[in-house]
C-alpha cells in the first residue's frame, strides 16, 4: 500500500469506521513509520480537517502518566486565560497538572471532584489518537490495550496504534513467521496454535477484541527519501540530488540499509555538518557531493550497528568501507568518527576522486573513441573493437595517457572485451604494468594512491576473473617493490626531517599494514642512547603520528611483532648501562607507554 492509499484508508477509519475497534500500523524499527505519520500522514489529515494528535509512549510506565499525555496534546495548546484553564483537566496528581500548566503561565487549584468533572467535559468523539512507540512502553501490553479499548468504544475516540509488533510478541525479524488471519478467528485452538507462550496467547486474544485492521507498514522509499531530502530545501543537498540521484540514493537505503530511513537521516546530517561549515565557496563538481552521501550512507550502516573498521584505502579513498561506485571519503570516515575533518583533507579527496572516474569521464564518443568502443564492446563490431584495442596499446607507450590511477578499470575493460574477440591483450597489461613501475619511481610518495580495490566479484566469467585478478597482483607488486623499503640513515640529526617524510607518507604505511617491521629495531636503539630529550621526543612523534589512530587490524600481526620487539629491547636497558640522564629516562619512559598503548591498539 502506497502512501497515498495509506493516508486515504487511515481517513476513511478516522471519518467512517462504526467498528469501535483501533488500527495497528505494524514495521520493523527505523523502517519510517514516524516519519511518515509526522511529515505525510498528520499534514494530510489536518488539510482535510480530520482532528488527530499524536502520543508516544516511548518511556511512559503508568496508564496516568498516558492520560496526562492525551489530556495535554488535546488541551494544553489551547490556554490562553486562566478562567480556560480550570473548564479542561484530566485526571492526574495535582503536582503534575500545576508543573505542566504552569509552562503556561497558568495556577491551578482545583478539588478532586472539579478533577473528575473537568475530565468528563473532554470530549473524545471522532478524535484520532496515534499511539507512538507502543513496543518502547513500560506499560503491560494487556492493560495498553485495555486502555484503548475503552477509548474506542465507550469515548467514541478513534485510535491507529503504530508499533513494531514483532517486538511486542518477541520475534525477532530472522523467525517471525505468524499468520496474521488467525488473529481474528473464533476458535481458541487456532490461535492458540499460533501463539508460542501465554502471554502472545493473551495478547492474541484481547488484540481480537481491540484491534480491527493490521496494515504491515511498507515505506515508499522514494518518496521518503524525497521529503527528507526536501527538509534541507535551500542548501548544497537539494540542489545536487535530483530524480535520479535520488533513485539512487533510495536504491542504497533499499538494498544496504535494510529500509531504515534514521540511516539516511543521520548520514544527511552529517555531510551537512560538513559541507555547511566550510568557509571556502562551493567549487566541486555535483558528482563528488553525491558520492560523498552515498558512501557516507554506505559506512552510517555499519557504524550505527558498532562496527567500526580501521581505515582501509589510500590516503583519501576506501571502496572496501564503501563500494567501487560509492567510495567513502576518509574526511567522513573521520567525522564519524571522531568529530573532527580537514578542509585539506576534503579538497585532496576531490582531486584523488577525480583521478579515480578519469576512466569514465573519457570514455566518451566526444573525448577518446577508442575508449567509447571498448566501453561499449557489447554492442560494436568486432573490428572496431580491435581496432580499438590496438589503438590503446600505441596510446599507452605514452606513460602519461590516461594516468596510472585509470588501470584498474582499464585492464578489467580491456581484458573482458579481448576474450570476447580473441584479442591478445597481454602487451597491453604489460604496458600498464611497465608504466606503473616508471610513475612510482617518479612518484614514489604517491604511488599507493592508485589502487582503490574494485568490489570482489567484478564478473560472472571465470576466465576473465582469473585473468583480471593475476593482471592485479602485478599491478600492486609494481607498486609495492617501488615502495618496500623505508629509507632512513638511524642518524639522530635526522629524525626530525624523517619525521616530516613519515607524516606526509603516513597512508602508505596504512594501506600497506606495515611500518615498524620496515624498520632495524637494534639500530632504532642504538640511535636513541645517542639521541638527546628533544629527539627522542620526536622520535615518539613519529610513532604517534602512525599509530595514534590505529585500531585493531589497522596493521598486521608483523608490525604488532616489531612492537613488542622494540619495547623488550628497551625494557632491557638500564640506567647503570645508559648515559640517559632523568630527563631523557623521562623522555624513555614515554616512549615506552606509547608503545604499550600502541600494541593494545592494533
Amino acid at each position: 500500500m502506497n502512501y497515498i492509499d495509506l493516508n486515504k484508508f487511515i481517513k476513511r477509519y478516522a471519518t467512517q469506521s462504526k467498528t469501535k475497534t483501533a488500527m495497528l500500523l505494524t514495521g520493523d524499527w527505523g523502517s519510517g513509520k514516524s516519519y511518515y505519520i509526522s511529515n505525510i500522514l498528520c499534514p494530510y489529515l489536518k488539510k482535510r480537517k480530520v482532528k488527530c494528535i499524536v502520543v508516544s509512549l516511548y518511556g511512559v510506565d503508568n496508564l496516568t502518566e498516558l492520560s496526562k499525555r492525551i489530556y495535554l496534546r488535546l488541551r494544553l495548546p489551547t490556554f490562553s486565560k486562566k478562567s480556560e484553564a480550570k473548564e479542561y483537566v484530566s485526571i492526574i496528581g495535582h503536582s503534575i497538572i500545576d508543573n505542566a500548566l504552569s509552562l503556561k503561565g497558568v495556577n491551578v487549584g482545583v478539588s478532586d471532584n472539579q478533577l473528575v468533572k473537568l475530565y468528563e467535559s473532554v470530549n473524545l468523539k471522532d478524535v484520532l489518537i496515534i499511539f507512538e512507540d507502543t513496543e518502547r512502553s513500560s506499560i503491560d501490553i494487556l492493560m495498553l490495550l485495555g486502555y484503548i479499548n475503552g477509548l474506542v468504544e465507550y469515548d467514541g475516540a478513534k485510535a491507529l496504534i503504530v508499533a513494531n509488533e514483532k517486538e511486542i510478541l518477541g520475534q525477532n525479524h530472522e523467525s517471525f513467521d505468524y499468520d496474521f488471519s488467525k488473529v481474528l478467528t473464533t476458535q481458541t485452538d487456532e490461535i492458540d496454535e499460533t501463539a508460542k507462550d501465554e502471554k502472545q496467547y493473551l495478547y492474541l486474544r484481547m488484540k481480537e477484541k481491540t484491534i480491527g485492521d493490521t496494515v504491515q507498514f511498507t515505506a515508499d522509499i522514494i518518496e521518503s527519501v524525497k521529503s527528507i531530502i526536501n527538509d534541507y530545501s535551500g542548501n548544497w543537498i537539494s540542489s545536487i540530488l535530483r530524480d535520479d540521484e535520488i533513485e539512487k540514493i533510495a536504491g542504497i537505503v533499499r538494498t544496504r540499509c535494510n529500509n531504515n530511513l534514521r540511516i539516511l537521516i543521520y548520514a544527511l546530517q552529517k555531510c551537512d555538518d560538513i559541507f555547511s561549515a566550510l568557509d571556502i565557496e562551493r567549487s566541486f563538481e555535483d558528482a563528488f557531493y553525491q558520492v560523498t552521501l552515498e558512501g557516507a550512507l554506505i559506512f552510517s550502516k555499519r557504524f550505527l550497528c558498532s562496527d567500526t573498521p580501521g581505515w582501509e584505502g589510500t590516503n583519501c579513498i576506501s571502496v572496501q568501507l564503501g563500494e567501487s561506485r560509492a567510495p567513502l571519503f576518509r574526511f567522513v570516515y573521520d567525522y564519524l568518527l571522531f568529530n573532527t575533518y580537514r578542509v585539506e583533507d576534503i579538497i585532496a579527496a576531490s582531486v584523488e576522486y577525480s583521478d579515480y572516474c578519469c576512466f569514465e569521464k573519457n570514455a566518451t564518443r566526444d573525448k577518446d573513441s577508442d575508449l567509447f568502443v571498448l566501453e561499449n564492446y557489447h554492442i560494436q563490431k568486432e573490428a572496431d573493437v580491435k581496432t580499438a584495442l590496438e589503438n590503446i596499446y600505441k596510446k599507452l607507450k605514452k606513460t602519461n595517457y590516461l594516468g596510472v590511477h585509470a588501470y584498474e578499470h582499464l585492464a578489467l575493460k580491456v581484458i573482458r572485451a579481448g576474450m570476447v574477440i580473441g584479442f591478445d591483450v597481454e602487451p597491453i597489461c604489460s604496458q600498464m604494468i611497465s608504466n606503473t613501475k616508471k610513475m612510482c619511481r617518479v612518484h614514489p610518495s604517491s604511488s599507493q594512491e592508485i589502487i582503490w580495490g574494485l568490489i570482489t566479484k567484478i564478473s560472472d566469467d571465470k576466465d576473465v576473473m582469473s585473468k583480471y585478478e593475476k593482471f592485479m597482483k602485478r599491478f600492486a607488486e609494481a607498486i609495492d617493490n617501488s615502495n618496500s623499503n623505508i629509507v632512513f640513515s638511524y642518524d639522530p640529526d635526522d629524525i626530525e626531517d624523517f619525521y616530516h617524510v613519515v607524516l606526509k607518507n603516513k597512508h602508505i604505511y596504512m594501506t600497506r599494514r606495515r611500518f615498524m617491521c620496515d624498520l632495524d629495531n637494534r639500530k632504532i636503539v642504538s640511535m636513541l642512547t645517542d639521541c638527546t630529550a628533544e629527539q627522542i621526543s620526536d622520535f615518539r612523534s613519529i610513532l604517534i603520528s602512525v599509530y595514534d589512530r590505529a585500531m585493531q587490524d589497522t596493521y598486521d600481526e608483523s608490525d604488532k611483532k616489531a612492537l613488542k620487539d622494540l619495547l623488550d629491547k628497551l625494557n632491557k636497558i638500564s640506567p647503570a648501562g645508559s648515559n640517559w640522564d632523568k630527563i631523557q629516562w623521562m623522555q624513555i619512559n614515554y616512549l615506552k607507554d606509547n608503545i604499550t598503548d600502541f600494541i593494545s591498539k592494533i
